[in-house]
C-alpha cells in the first residue's frame, strides 16, 4: 500500500526486527526505522545479501525510508535498502545510523539529513542519489575499496552553506 510503517526500538532493551521478504516496494510504501529511545536493528531473515527495504534500485523501491537516531543511540540496517527516498534524523549530533550492506536509492532517489547532525557508515558500494546536508555537520563514513555515489550539497535551501562531512578510510 502506500502507508506509512513505524518501526520503533523502546523500553530498556535494544531491539532487533527481523523481516522475512522486504518491506515496500512499487514505489509504495514509507518505513520509518526509530531507535530514539534505544539501540535498535533491522535485518533480513534471509541474511544481509537480502534485500530488507524495496528489492531493486527500480521499480522495487520502497517510496521512502526515514531512520531516526537520538542520544547516541545506534540504528543498524542488516540487509539491502532500495528507496526512492531517503530521510536520516537525528535530534542530538550523536546518532549513528550503520548500513551493512548496499544502500541504492536508485537515479532518481534522494537522501536528506534533517533536524542535527548524524553519523552513518556504510560497508558495500552504495548509490545516495541528490544528498542534502541541509547545513548539518553530518558525517557519511566511506571504508577502504568502497564507493559512494550522489551529488551531495551542503545545503540545497542555501548553496553558500557548505556543511557535511564525507569520510574516506584507507589503509
Amino acid at each position: 500500500g502506500t502507508g506509512r510503517l513505524v518501526l520503533l526500538s523502546k523500553n530498556a532493551a535494544a531491539t532487533d526486527f527481523n523481516v522475512t521478504g522486504s518491506l515496500g516496494g512499487n514505489l509504495k510504501g514509507i518505513i520509518e526505522f526509530n531507535t530514539v529511545a534505544v539501540n535498535g536493528q533491522l535485518k533480513a531473515n534471509a541474511g544481509a545479501n537480502a534485500a530488507v527495504i524495496g528489492t531493486n534500485n527500480g521499480a522495487g523501491r520502497a517510496a521512502g525510508f526515514v531512520v531516526s537516531v537520538d542520544n547516541g543511540k545506534v540504528a543498524t540496517i542488516d540487509g539491502q535498502v532500495y528507496a526512492k527516498d531517503m530521510v536520516i534524523q537525528s535530534a542530538n549530533a550523536v546518532g549513528q545510523v550503520n548500513f551493512r550492506h548496499i544502500v541504492d536509492v536508485g537515479t532518481d532517489g534522494t537522501t536528506a539529513f534533517k533536524t542535527a547532525a548524524s553519523k552513518v557508515a556504510i560497508t558495500q558500494n552504495s548509490n545516495f542519489g541528490t544528498t542534502d546536508f541541509g547545513n548539518l555537520a553530518a558525517q557519511i563514513i566511506v571504508p577502504n575499496t568502497m564507493t559512494l555515489n550522489g551529488n551531495f550539497t551542503g545545503d540545497a535551501s542555501n548553496p553558500g552553506n557548505t556543511a557535511g562531512v564525507i569520510t574516506f578510510d584507507a589503509n
